[in-house]
C-alpha cells in the first residue's frame, strides 16, 4: 500500500487502501487518508464511497477537526499570495482554515485580503510583530482546530498538511510536529537553497509520502 501511494502521490487508490488498513490500527490517521483519498479522487462514485467512510469514522469518535493555519502578512502582498495560492493547491478545503493576521501592512496587501472569501483576517491597526500576531492569529482560529503556523514566504507542496498530522495522530501524547524545508536551522534544512519553485514542488512530492514511523 505504501508503495503504491510512493509510486503516485496524487493518485487517490493507494490512500484509499491504505485508509482501509488504518481502520483497525489508527482511526484518525485513518479519517485523515481518506480526507487525502477524497481529495484526489474525480470519479463521483468512488467520492460518494470515501465521504461515506469519513462520516463512519466520524461516528466513531475518529473525525479529525480542521487545521488552522496562521499566516502574518506585513508588505509583500506577492509573497502572502503566493503562499495562500499553494495553501489552495495542495489542501482539501475540509481539512484547514486559513487565519491571516495583517500587521498594518503599507501595501496592497489588505486589499488583496479582503477579496479573500476562504481566509478569516485579522487586520492589525500596529505591528504586534511575530509572536504577538501569532498569538493574535491563534485566537482567532477554531477552538477545536489544530494550529499549523506558516511563514508567509513558505509554499506548501504536494502532501505536506497531511504528512505533518498523520506524524501528529500517531501517537496520543504527540503535541507538536515541525516540517523539514531548504532554509531553516539546524536539521530542519534538507534541500539547497538555491532550486526554482518548480524544482521544490517536485521534491516535495518526491519526500511528502506515508512512512511507517513519521
Amino acid at each position: 500500500m505504501l508503495e503504491k501511494i510512493k509510486e503516485n502521490p496524487l493518485d487517490y487508490k493507494g490512500y484509499f487502501e491504505y485508509a482501509k488498513y488504518l481502520e483497525n490500527v489508527n482511526l484518525k490517521q485513518a479519517y485523515l487518508t481518506y480526507e487525502n483519498a477524497l481529495f484526489y479522487c474525480q470519479d463521483e462514485l468512488i467520492r460518494i464511497e470515501i465521504q461515506n467512510k469519513l462520516d463512519e469514522i466520524a461516528y466513531r469518535q475518529g473525525k479529525v477537526e480542521p487545521a488552522s493555519i496562521v499566516i502574518l502578512s506585513y508588505n509583500n502582498r506577492q509573497l502572502t499570495q503566493q503562499c495562500i495560492e499553494s495553501i489552495r493547491e495542495t489542501t482539501p478545503e475540509s481539512a484547514r482554515e486559513i487565519v491571516i493576521v495583517d500587521n498594518n501592512s503599507q501595501d496592497d496587501s489588505v486589499e488583496y485580503l479582503r477579496q479573500q472569501d476562504d481566509i478569516v483576517l485579522v487586520e492589525n491597526d500596529f505591528n504586534a510583530g511575530f509572536p504577538g500576531g501569532c498569538n493574535i492569529g491563534i485566537k482567532a482560529s477554531r477552538k477545536e482546530n489544530d494550529i499549523f503556523l506558516l511563514n508567509n514566504d513558505t509554499i506548501l507542496c504536494a502532501n505536506s498538511l497531511y504528512t505533518l498530522r498523520m506524524g501528529l495522530y500517531e501517537r496520543d501524547n504527540y503535541g507538536a510536529v515541525g516540517c523539514v524545508t531548504n532554509n531553516a536551522s539546524n536539521n530542519q534544512t534538507v534541500i539547497e537553497d538555491n532550486l526554482t519553485i518548480d524544482e521544490y514542488k517536485k521534491f516535495g512530492l518526491k519526500t511528502n509520502v506515508c512512512e511507517k514511523k513519521y
